[in-house]
């Protein structure tokens, strides 16, 4: 029997059955990034659209048997696992993906069976369209973790719709915190509605889950406040120029008897983000001074939650000039020292020139410096108004040098620069201060280096003072690897040099290769360097100068020329291994040297043992390193995937679609991911609907390389609208964001930004101010900032 005609009957019934979901999921998944074969550094800027798998893959084709087994699987008293029976792994997935191309039993009995990794784009759509009718059933209820392991985030909606017209369904409670993977900002309305369910079980979930959405995003306020207020049983309060949700929010959350406990889970860092952007009126001074005096007298200002929300509310009042807060204000200055600096700066917003005089007085600082200073030493600088934050700016930007120079040394010696990342800082003048203070002699390596450890444009300040001590100093690039911590900041010192000082570079590292002793250590950083840029006017000199050593070359060195992929390279590198080298780090430089993507030489270098993989090895010395790798493939049964898409071999592609068309071996997902990276249309399509639809058993299996593609630009904007989701998308959207960037974006945001800005407001900002000068480093193999 033909199994074609059958086939493409299945296909065309498989279509119209999934038309509907995927019509209207489509309209709002972002685009996936067009495929393209060029290096990092001229990446397209504007990808095309290219849909979402609308139908099954065509290459698909089942027997007749296969066809068989899988319509008597929905046969009438069948048990499924009894046709499965005595069938092979592959066989067993082959009869379930066939049945699920079917209508009726079949196909529902095959959605029951099959696991998120044996499935592609369009069957994981097909499986959740399948058990949708039967997650809420009494009767006959589907495995919710297998369900669960393949839903999506644009499936979200449907299921809680689903959940929200049915109150009296009691496992809500559990299925709610069991989804929360896949839960993303844009779902919060739908979740506050369930706050309202008659199901206290369920409301209670859903508040709970409100507690972490309200984290990550400062959308749908009037949303959240309403949930909340129905949760606390309070009202909202149009009684000032605040919105009357917030007034109500404020009331009752920061003054509920709870707070403190249940802010340790991060209930209500939304609402004190909401007062920092809002503007009172005089009508809101009782209010504000009645809230203030409420949280000063239940946490005594010494519990944290407390202190922080006390803090917000009287930075509020910072904007009136009335009476009532006035003398709230002035009363607060002799509370103590932390109550002490925030009712000042409340005061100093209100233009209170004695509050100013009595702070120059205690920090010794002149007067027109002294804001700068105040307002970094303060450890809630993630609720500094605009006032103080203006000054500061504003006075950096001063155009007189000598007025610059007197606010950057302030800046310099303020102590609590790691807070200033909770600030929602306006970044396009801080970016501007930075690359100022680069070209002034004011900017203090160390401390400019703690800067940098949080804030980007300080990072790339920090890089380049490090970059010129380095150029101007005997033993710089020594000064640059053993100074003051980050490492990863003298690391974008070096990249700072590449894209910003290239020929000043290169010529500072020719200068110590030929001066410095080759025990030094600033004489095998300069060599690796210069490897690792490619300039081919050094290779011959460094190769000569590696042969001409007393010590060994250190394999940081062997795998640098192998980097360089050039036949004069490959020539020392053979020559090494016919003398008796047979290293991990040779064997590695060798597959370098000949064309594979850095992490598949290295995994070969790590497997081809030379006492198992003899030929191998010969195979490698002769240049034909895809017959070395598919050898070792073919005998080393978990070969690590990472980067073989990006071997141009057909060979390598048809390994790749083997693994994927294996669906029982547990790889097949990462195969498709690097079937993207080689550039196949159909598999980027469907690695890309994976991850915009949230699978996220799909994504936290992928690396950030593959997560992004191979660090392709165009994925930005997705992985940062992902910082907006929930604590756990942060971990794959920060892997993908890291191999775009060069950082640890994680670390720089910091691992609860909190009150002060969201993690992705944070990163928005950054990208809104600094994209454009984005350029490729290939010492960092990452897209950096250069200061011009």
């Amino acid at each position: 029997m033909n199994a074609r005609p059958l086939l493409l009957a299945l296909l065309l019934l498989a279509t119209c059955d999934g038309e509907s979901a995927e019509t209207s999921s489509a309209e709002t998944r972002p685009a996936a990034p067009p495929v393209s074969r060029e290096s990092p550094g001229r990446r397209h800027a504007d990808p095309e659209r290219v849909e979402a798998p609308a139908r099954a893959n065509d290459t698909f084709e089942p027997t007749a048997q296969h066809v068989a087994l899988a319509r008597h699987l929905g046969e009438e008293g069948v048990d499924p696992a009894r046709v499965l029976e005595g069938l092979g792994a592959e066989e067993r997935v082959t009869v379930l993906r066939t049945a699920l191309r079917l209508d009726g039993d079949a196909a529902v009995a095959a959605a029951r069976l099959l696991e998120w990794q044996q499935l592609d784009a369009w069957e994981s759509r097909r499986v959740i369209d399948l058990l949708f009718p039967y997650v809420t059933r009494r009767d006959d209820v589907v495995d919710f973790e297998a369900f669960r392991g393949v839903l999506g985030s644009t499936e979200i909606p449907r299921l809680l719709d689903m959940l929200d017209r049915d109150p009296e369904f009691e496992e809500v409670h559990w299925m709610l915190p069991d989804v929360h993977r896949q839960v993303r900002s844009e779902h919060l309305p739908q979740v506050a509605r369930l706050v309202f369910s008659s199901n206290e079980l369920t409301a209670q979930s859903a508040f709970d889950e409100l507690g972490t959405l309200s984290r990550y995003t400062d959308d749908h306020r009037e949303e959240l406040a309403a949930a909340f207020l129905h949760h606390l049983d309070a009202e909202t309060d149009p009684g000032g120029g605040l919105p009357a949700a917030l007034r109500g929010a404020l009331r009752a959350i920061l003054a509920e008897e709870g707070y403190a406990e249940r802010n340790q889970r991060g209930h209500d860092d939304w609402v004190l983000r909401w007062l920092g952007d809002a503007t009172p009126t005089t009508a809101d001074a009782p209010f504000l001074v009645e809230l203030a005096t409420e949280l000063a007298a239940r946490g005594k200002l010494h519990d944290s939650p407390y202190e922080m929300a006390w803090t917000a509310v009287v930075r509020a009042m910072g904007a009136l000039s009335d009476d009532a807060t006035e003398g709230y204000l002035r009363a607060a200055l002799e509370l103590g020292s932390r109550s002490e600096e925030a009712a000042a700066s409340a005061l100093l917003r209100r233009g209170d020139a004695t509050v100013a005089h009595r702070l120059v007085q205690r920090f010794g600082v002149d007067e027109q410096s002294m804001a700068l200073v105040y307002l970094l030493e303060q450890r809630d600088a993630d609720v500094a108004d605009d006032f103080v934050r203006g000054l500061m700016l504003d006075r950096l930007l001063d155009p007189d040098p000598e007025a610059f120079g007197r606010f950057a040394k302030s800046l310099l010696v303020a102590e609590n620069e790691r807070h200033w990342v909770r600030v929602s800082w306006d970044r396009p003048r801080l970016a501007e201060i930075a690359r100022r203070m680069l070209a002034s002699d004011l900017a203090d390596p160390e401390r400019l280096a703690v800067l940098g450890a949080r804030l980007p444009e300080f990072r790339t300040v920090a890089a380049a003072r490090r970059a010129s001590a380095a150029l101007d100093r005997p033993g710089g690039l020594v000064f640059l690897m053993l100074s003051a911590q980050p490492a990863d900041v003298i690391w974008d010192a070096f990249a700072f040099l590449e894209v910003g000082a290239h020929d000043e570079f290169t010529a500072a590292l020719r200068a110590r290769l030929d001066d410095a002793d080759e025990f030094d250590t600033d004489h095998q950083l300069a060599r690796q360097l210069l490897l690792r840029l490619a300039d081919p006017a050094d290779v011959t000199a460094i190769l000569t100068s590696l042969d001409a050593l007393v010590r060994p070359p250190l394999e940081s060195e062997v795998r640098a020329v192998g980097a360089l992929r050039s036949e004069e390279s490959r020539a020392w590198l053979v020559a090494r291994l016919d003398g008796g080298d047979v290293s991990e780090g040779l064997r590695a430089a060798l597959a370098e040297c000949a064309g594979l993507p850095s992490p598949v030489a290295t995994a070969l270098g790590k497997h081809l043992v030379p006492a198992d993989f003899p030929e191998a090895l010969a195979e490698l010395r002769d240049g034909r390193v895809v017959d070395a790798l598919l050898r070792v493939i073919d005998g080393y049964e978990n070969f690590p995937l990472e980067a073989l898409g990006e071997v141009a071999d057909p060979r390598v592609r048809e390994f790749l679609e083997t693994q994927f068309a294996a669906r029982n071996a547990g790889r097949a997902h990462e195969a498709l991911a690097e079937l993207a990276r080689a550039g196949q249309s159909e598999a980027r399509t469907s690695t890309w609907d994976a991850i915009s639809t949230g699978r996220y058993r799909w994504v936290d299996n992928l690396s950030g390389a593959q997560l992004t593609f191979g660090s392709e630009r165009e994925t930005f904007d997705f992985w940062m609208g992902e910082l907006a989701s929930n604590c756990c998308r942060l971990v794959p959207a920060n892997a993908a964001l890291e191999g775009l960037l060069g950082f640890d974006v994680g670390d720089a945001i910091g691992a609860e930004a909190g009150i002060g800005v969201t993690p992705h407001g944070w990163l928005r900002h950054w990208r809104d101010s600094v994209e454009g000068d984005l350029v490729w480093s290939r010492i960092m193999q990452a897209w950096v900032l250069p200061v011009r």
